[in-house]
């Protein structure tokens, strides 16, 4: 009875096993035919959008520099959608992009970041703005302590 029943079970999974057979081969034959050169080219191509994309969020942030320019410390952090640039303590580098600007369509993150200065060298210390209808600027000053946050936003969060 024991040995009837086992082989009730086997043969019921070996039908199964039948009958999905063709769909894993077909299977199996599709992700063959999807070479490593189409994985690579996918990645590649993956990757040269997200770095060509627009920026959505810009941060500068700068303090203590005897000239308003150059700095000890500069440190630039480029991901997906947001870009930071960080310029601190008196020294010898010029503060900007190394890699390359962000930009909001064909508006530079440098154009924005001269237009705040403008506006900080008029007394404007803190203030916001949307900057041509596209790019809604923030900033704050201290000139107490010599220090600058700018943040830029496309608008669409």
């Amino acid at each position: 009875m024991l040995r009837r029943q086992i082989n009730f079970v086997k043969s019921f999974f070996f039908n199964i096993a039948q009958d999905l057979r063709p769909k894993f081969i077909k299977c199996y034959k599709q992700f063959k035919n999807f070479s490593m050169k189409k994985i690579v080219a996918t990645f590649l191509l993956v990757l040269f959008v997200a770095n060509n994309a627009d920026a959505k969020l810009v941060k500068i942030h700068r303090r203590g520099s005897d000239d308003g320019v150059h700095y000890n410390k500069v440190s630039e952090s480029n991901g997906l959608f947001v870009h930071s640039l960080s310029c601190t303590d008196p020294g010898t580098i010029e503060c900007g992009w190394a890699t390359s600007t962000p930009y909001f369509g064909d508006i530079s993150a440098d154009e924005i970041e001269n237009f705040v200065i403008s506006k900080i060298n008029n007394n404007e210390y803190s203030g916001s703005t949307n900057y041509n209808g596209l790019v809604y600027v923030t900033w704050t000053y201290n000139p107490d302590t010599d220090e600058l946050e700018i943040t830029m936003n496309d608008g669409n969060d």
